[in-house]
């Protein structure tokens, strides 16, 4: 199965790309950066939610290989 996303490759690592974090999250009007549903992981549920003080917390998260490792293996168990 194709991946519908394109992601960017750091050497071997793959991670994604600032144009794909509008497409699996949205920002508030406070500025806090929230994930859509779909792309919840265990990995991102450990992170400390958004406020005012910390608005990029997720953000900052969905760059990591261990967001990205996460969410490739939600993906292959709703292939599967």
């Amino acid at each position: 199965m194709q991946s519908r996303h394109n992601f960017k490759r750091i050497g071997d690592a793959k991670m994604i790309t600032k144009e794909e974090s509008k497409l699996i999250g949205s920002w508030d009007k406070a500025g806090r950066y929230y994930l859509f549903d779909d792309f919840q992981t265990e990995s991102s549920k450990a992170i400390r939610e958004p406020s005012r003080r910390f608005p990029w917390s997720i953000y900052k998260h969905i760059f990591t290989k261990k967001y990205f490792n996460s969410l490739t293996e939600d993906q292959r168990r709703s292939i599967k």
